[in-house]
């Protein structure tokens, strides 16, 4: 029963995408700003989430094929339960062994699950389906910050949020009756495509993962410097989360129907006049304007890349799905491992104008890669898919 299957797994990546990115990527950061964290700090511990997140991607395959996609999924959901079982830890080494253990049960469960999901599609609706499962998970950044400002921001607060979604998402799993087996993916170069679409995936997932991942770490910094309290940042992340809800299907459309280089310079465009609306602020109407902006946007490059991914045929999808993950995810760690010293330098107001120089990158080589095709001798090193032996990557 395919489509049994398919409203289970998405049932479970909504349901722990609100434990492990919700609350260990959105709330998190908040609450450790609450706590006193510095800028260089958080930055290092927002780097152990990708970084975590990462060595779960890496190892993905392997565990998958020796456990099958199913349990692969259970493991990744019990890696995070632990991580946030050790947040009460009130020391800099718990809450960083914490934090690399939520993005690795992160990274695991995103890699034995969506290859698992978009197998099951048939080609030609994938880009729509890809744009409503990341509406589904779009429901964590809303749901765990709205959660965090009506509870208040205690100590507790998040590992009582994050333990109970995790334990829930488990649940759907036992309505997926597929087969653990490796995923009925097209495979071969498909006419008039060659490399294209999966290096525009690459481009987008290595410079876009580097603006959200140091954006969604290090933006609680920002509501010192505009006088807002913990809660208030919540209700701003709520809205950053619902904008990125409202537009990931539209997104789906869009790229569908114009291109993914079309959708992403749309994208770029509407991320860099959020980023100068919000260094230009000066009032609660612009920057939330500003925050509803990147919502819609910086949330985008993800999605936008997955479905350049599963649309692209010269890989199966599932190596697809984890070559992404990997650019992303790795540069998601980089920026604020990089950003956070660098603002407590020059103060968290100038993280708007960081990103937004560091999304101009992205731009030109989105411009740059119209009417361009890669040669086959130009593919990126693969992850093996799962049931096959893995194939490290750089």
């Amino acid at each position: 029963m395919t489509l049994r299957t398919v409203v289970a797994l998405n049932l479970t990546s909504t349901l722990a995408q609100v434990g492990q990115y919700g609350v260990g990527f959105v709330v998190l950061p908040l609450w450790l700003v609450h706590l006193g964290l510095s800028p260089s700090w958080l930055g290092l511990i927002g780097a152990l989430q990708w970084f975590g997140m990462l060595l779960g991607i890496q190892v993905a395959p392997r565990i998958i094929a020796r456990l099958g996609a199913r349990r692969s999924v259970t493991l990744g959901l019990v890696c995070s339960a632990a991580g946030f079982a050790l947040l009460p830890v009130a020391s800099v080494l718990g809450w960083s062994v914490a934090a690399a253990a939520i993005g690795f049960g992160l990274g695991l469960r995103w890699i034995s699950l969506e290859p698992w999901l978009y197998g099951l599609i048939p080609q030609q609706l994938r880009g729509r389906i890809v744009g409503l499962h990341e509406t589904l998970i779009g429901v964590a950044p809303i749901a765990a910050p709205a959660l965090v400002a009506w509870l208040g921001m205690g100590r507790l607060t998040p590992t009582a949020l994050a333990l109970g979604a995790t334990v829930l998402g488990l649940l759907p799993l036992a309505w997926a009756t597929r087969p653990d087996m490796p995923h009925p993916d097209r495979k071969g170069v498909d006419e008039g495509f060659g490399l294209r679409p999966l290096a525009l995936g690459v481009a987008i997932a290595a410079g876009g993962g580097f603006v959200e991942g140091s954006f969604t770490v290090l933006v609680p910094l920002m509501g010192n410097g505009w006088g807002l309290s913990s809660q208030q940042m919540a209700w701003l992340l709520t809205v950053y989360g619902a904008s990125g809800l409202l537009l990931q299907l539209p997104l789906g459309w869009l790229a569908d129907r114009s291109g993914v280089r079309a959708a992403a310079l749309a994208v770029v465009t509407v991320a860099l006049l959020g980023f100068v609306t919000l260094a230009l602020a000066r009032g609660n109407a612009a920057i939330t304007a500003g925050i509803f902006m990147l919502g819609g946007s910086v949330n985008a490059f993800l999605t936008l890349a997955m479905i350049a991914a599963v649309t692209a045929h010269e890989v199966a999808a599932s190596r697809a799905v984890a070559r992404i993950s990997w650019y992303f995810t790795a540069s998601s760690g980089v920026g604020p491992l990089v950003l956070g010293p660098v603002l407590e330098r020059l103060g968290a107001s100038t993280l708007p104008l960081l990103l937004g120089a560091a999304l101009l990158p992205l731009g030109f080589v989105l411009l740059a890669m119209r009417g361009r095709r890669s040669t086959p001798g130009a593919m990126l090193p693969a992850v093996a898919e799962a049931g096959a032996p893995a194939r490290p990557l750089p």
